[in-house]
């Protein structure tokens, strides 16, 4: 029996699908438990999403005024809930656990753009919600990094 294309999509999307739970699960995972503290990781999904961001941006500047305006306030709410985060120690090495409060927000929005990028992707108004839902969350991953990497900081300099 030959598959057709609409078992091929069908297939495709049960592993994209797959593939956004696993994502999700490992996320909440890692909110809840703890991760180990590295400058370079905590940095890393914001450099990352600001960088999908701007690739997506680069097909159409007229989004830039909303893009740099959907940053900013990403950064400022990740600036004013971003401090949520706290340290412990687990055989000698620092961990850290998210803002619940900034994980559900990531959360909401992460879902919400996956959603316009199935419903919505040839759209312009929906291109036009996921860059900025992306550049809303890197601001906000970018504004919790800068209270993880701050009391990180304050945290070594305690330790002799």
């Amino acid at each position: 029996k030959m598959i057709s294309n609409a078992e091929v999509s069908e297939i495709e999307l049960y592993y994209f699908l797959f593939f956004i739970a696993f994502i999700l699960l490992m996320s909440a995972i890692r909110t809840i438990r703890g991760r180990k503290y590295r400058a370079g990781s905590v940095l890393f999904r914001p450099v990352l999403y600001f960088i999908l961001g701007l690739a997506i941006l680069s097909y159409d500047l007229s989004f830039l005024p909303l893009v740099l305006l959907a940053i900013v306030a990403g950064f400022l709410v990740g600036i004013k809930y971003g401090g949520g985060v706290t340290f412990f120690f687990r055989d000698g090495i620092l961990y850290y656990k998210r803002s619940i409060l900034l994980y559900i927000v990531w959360l909401s929005l992460f879902l919400i753009r996956i959603s316009f990028e199935f419903f919505y992707l040839n759209n312009f108004y929906g291109i036009l919600i996921v860059d900025n839902l992306l550049m809303f969350s890197s601001g906000l991953l970018i504004g919790e990094a800068y209270h993880i990497i701050s009391k990180a900081r304050a945290i070594s300099k305690t330790i002799p």
